[in-house]
């Protein structure tokens, strides 16, 4: 496989790799950089990325990506870091239709820490992470508090370890991936049916008064 890094592709990955804090943002944790289409920002930029975090076993990459361009992300990982340098590709997919079981927990758990200790990356997309979060919620609140805290403990772990990388940044921080979950019974709004009723006598009553 041929790959040709540009000048601008090493500067932009040296600089999120090593960040030039000055004094005001030395706490600084997130970078966000914006590039210009046909920079190689996906095909280049990412996979340098993805292997300096993947380096050692103390962060595990997790490369976040949107849906539509899942198959692409993974076909592109996959070709230039596991064919050239041996890496793994661990795709994680979650739906809140899904009936985890201890078991299937422990194996996620397992798969994760086994990521870890060998250098594999995580490809994953927003509504994964998002299933995941509130299936965790609702095995709570289906009182099935074993598989809601092993769930609970992978989460904490991953935010632990995990090292985020973003592709399309604008659009999966956007806030409809935002996590919003409504729990209990349902109810009516305040006021109920009077909200609109009382709109509704507004115009009658402009007529009568004409």
């Amino acid at each position: 496989m041929n790959i040709t890094i540009r000048e601008i592709q090493i500067k932009i990955a040296n600089h999120m790799m090593q960040p030039n804090m000055t004094a005001d943002n030395s706490t600084a944790r997130n970078i966000i950089m914006q590039i210009n289409m046909g920079e190689g920002k996906t095909s280049v930029t990412l996979p340098m990325l993805a292997v300096y975090l993947s380096s050692s076993n103390l962060n595990l990459a997790r490369i976040i990506v949107l849906k539509s361009l899942f198959p692409t992300n993974y076909q592109s990982l996959r070709y230039k870091l596991g064919g050239l340098l041996n890496r793994r590709i661990f795709p994680f997919a979650c739906r809140r239709d899904m009936n985890f079981k201890d078991q299937q927990i422990n194996q996620i758990f397992e798969r994760f820490k086994h990521g870890l200790r060998n250098c594999d990356i995580i490809l994953t997309t927003p509504e994964d992470i998002l299933s995941f979060d509130l299936l965790t919620i609702d095995k709570c609140r289906r009182n099935e508090f074993n598989i809601g805290l092993s769930m609970l403990i992978v989460q904490r772990w991953l935010k632990t370890y995990a090292r985020d990388v973003l592709d399309e940044s604008d659009e999966i921080l956007h806030v409809k991936y935002q996590l919003i979950h409504t729990g209990g019974c349902q109810q009516q709004v305040d006021a109920g049916v009077e909200r609109w009723k009382t709109i509704q006598s507004i115009p009658t009553l402009v007529k009568k008064a004409c």
